[in-house]
């Protein structure tokens, strides 16, 4: 699952796994078991990573490759089994009465990895981590706060002659976010940079683990917070409760068309989705983190289906719909896992 995002400086795009979600719903422990196999030769696959991408829920499979876990949290949501060397694998369908038995397929690299030791071969690499960090980690007012721990991992095609600069990942990447206490392991699966239109297109499933750091709490709760307003996921909770208002949101068509929550939200076997003819305009109002003064964000927004589904936690469909404006700079510094409650 991917969504397109694009934002307004440089041109830029980005194509990437991001799943807003809300609250955490506590319910009775319901326990999936399965095992997880190398798809060629049915031996287990040793220590894989089984999560749900975007929160902090997950656990690691055993040495003979079997797993345990609850879902109770988040019971309708994909569930992603990653390990490395393998092209990840996501189960939309499963239950805790049917143990589950999943195939990874070993990943097979476009880009060949080299050895680093050419003075020209260093300064390229130090202007490909440049392009990387900006357009992986984005601009945002908390990207400088974000690092990057084991790029020595990040491999790319050389030669600034080619119109396209492609990244691997030969292991998880490591993202700590220092201004909002998260670490993100992030298995990236393809990240690809067009020098001639500045668009960088990258996909990815993550697992949030709370960073144990000396930032008080007070401190850590304001910058989430700030992170969360006007987001996707404020967004989504707000129409799914059509509070849009409320929250400082407001919807219009193209021809700048004030739309209520009847005019874009239809709802079907208990279960909701915005429609829409055309593109959409959301625009939020509210207070700057930075300055404390007056801001209006902007977000175009493209529905890529007829119909995208969403649901009361800020999850939706992301390969249904396009982001762009405000909106679209969200990237890994400005991600927030799901469970996150505003405070």
């Amino acid at each position: 699952m991917v969504i397109e995002i694009f934002s307004r400086f440089g041109k830029t795009a980005l194509l990437a796994l991001l799943i807003f979600t809300g609250p955490a719903i506590y319910t009775q422990a319901q326990v999936i078991k399965g095992s997880v196999v190398d798809s060629e030769t049915g031996d287990p696959v040793s220590f894989a990573s089984v999560y749900f991408s975007g929160t902090a829920v997950g656990t690691v499979a055993g040495e003979d490759g079997k797993f345990e876990l609850d879902i109770s949290r988040h019971p309708a949501l994909p569930l992603t089994i990653s390990a490395v060397g393998y092209s990840s694998s996501t189960q939309e369908k499963f239950s805790p009465d049917k143990p589950l038995e999943i195939f990874l397929f070993p990943k097979v690299y476009e880009i060949p990895t080299i050895d680093i030791s050419a003075a020209s071969l260093e300064k390229e690499r130090r202007n490909n981590l440049r392009i990387f960090r900006d357009h992986f980690l984005g601009r945002g007012i908390y990207s400088r706060s974000c690092e990057i721990l084991n790029e020595e991992y990040i491999t790319f095609n050389y030669g600034s002659d080619t119109v396209k600069l492609k990244a691997i990942a030969l292991k998880p990447l490591q993202v700590k976010n220092k201004a909002l206490g998260y670490i993100i392991t992030f298995y990236l699966e393809s990240f690809e940079y067009c020098r001639e239109t500045g668009i960088a297109l990258y996909t990815g499933k993550f697992i949030f683990t709370d960073d144990r750091s000396r930032m008080s709490r007070n401190i850590k709760e304001r910058r989430r917070n700030n992170a969360y307003l006007g987001s996707a996921m404020h967004f989504f909770r707000s129409l799914w409760a059509n509070e849009l208002k409320t929250e400082g949101f407001r919807v219009q068509d193209s021809q700048g068309n004030n739309l209520s929550y009847e005019d874009i939200v239809i709802t079907e076997d208990g279960q909701k989705y915005l429609e829409s003819s055309g593109d959409l305009f959301i625009s939020y109002t509210g207070i700057n983190p930075r300055t404390g003064n007056f801001r209006l964000d902007r977000s175009p927004v493209r529905l890529l289906k007829n119909r995208v589904f969403f649901d009361e936690s800020g999850y939706f469909d992301p390969v249904a719909i396009m982001l762009t404006g405000e909106m679209g700079k969200q990237r890994v510094a400005d991600m927030l896992p799901i469970g996150f409650v505003p405070r």
